[in-house]
């Protein structure tokens, strides 16, 4: 294979690339946060290329696709079938447009352009949600300690473990702080407290999440004090915290030293080398 296959094959896959992150990628993040809607906005292209995918029988969604939509709090509407109508329109839209590009592709750059834009178009939506759920778990890993902390204090003043869980909720701006808001309402409105905390799960899959849950079922069933159980749970989230931090610290070091080694040095070199031709000269 020629070096100009190789590199041609490498600008196509940028290319592919490129397309997710500026046509599917937005189109996905607009569609998850509720503001395009499948049966309120027929019309936009991506969604009216949806509604046909629907009608036209879109293929069965995976087993955890339901849950990864929860996990990523997409738009209540937005089910695993809608996802799986998405995908296939801006899989069809992908396959369209790489066989218009494809012409200005030499040799077999096209086919491979015309087989990979929809295949990266198909994934896109799948790799949107995997980056909001990771979002989502880093926000609520960050904001935990000092959350569990108020939930303490307020365990500590007398307060019932729901209104707890509110008062301390209230002051907090992360997913975490949102999603215990939305537990306090749905139980207020006489939503078993189980089912409740299964949700909280569900949205957020994280240990923090998981552990704050077995927590405070333990003491509505118990009646036992938040307290100590959540201050041990905010001095382990706290600590856990700093690890993250040290290993982003430690991650960093590398990298900078590879930017000095491959950008600075090789520049200072450049202008030593121009000094000494020009003084050649």
């Amino acid at each position: 294979m020629s070096a100009t296959v190789l590199v041609g094959g490498a600008a196509a896959a940028c290319a592919v690339i490129a397309a997710g992150e500026i046509v599917a990628l937005p189109l996905m993040r607009r569609v998850l946060r509720g503001h395009w809607s499948v049966d309120r906005a027929p019309g936009r292209i991506p969604v009216l290329l949806a509604r046909v995918a629907l009608r036209a029988g879109a293929p069965a969604a995976p087993g955890d696709l339901a849950a990864r939509l929860v996990a990523a709090a997409a738009a209540p509407w937005l089910g695993a079938r809608e996802v799986m109508a998405i995908k296939c329109a801006l899989a069809a839209a992908g396959t369209l447009t790489a066989l218009m590009l494809s012409r200005a592709l030499p040799g077999r750059l096209g086919l491979l352009f015309v087989v990979a834009l929809p295949a990266a178009a198909f994934l896109a939506p799948d790799a949107l949600l995997v980056r909001r759920a990771r979002r989502r778990a880093r926000a609520t890993a960050a904001e935990a300690p000092d959350l569990l902390d108020r939930v303490r204090l307020a365990s500590d003043a007398g307060l019932a473990p729901a209104r707890a869980l509110e008062r301390a909720a209230r002051h907090g701006s992360g997913p975490l702080a949102a999603e215990l808001l939305a537990l306090t309402s749905a139980a207020s409105w006489g939503e078993p407290r189980d089912a409740a905390l299964r949700r909280l799960v569900e949205r957020l899959p994280v240990p923090e999440a998981r552990a704050l849950a077995a927590i405070v079922l333990r003491a509505e069933r118990h009646g036992a004090s938040l307290g100590p159980a959540v201050a041990a749970l905010a001095r382990s989230a706290r600590a856990e915290r700093s690890r993250r931090v040290r290993d982003r610290a430690q991650r960093a070091a590398p990298k900078i030293q590879l930017i000095v080694a491959l950008l600075l040095v090789p520049a200072v070199l450049l202008l030593v080398a121009a000094g000494l031709l020009a003084g050649l000269r």
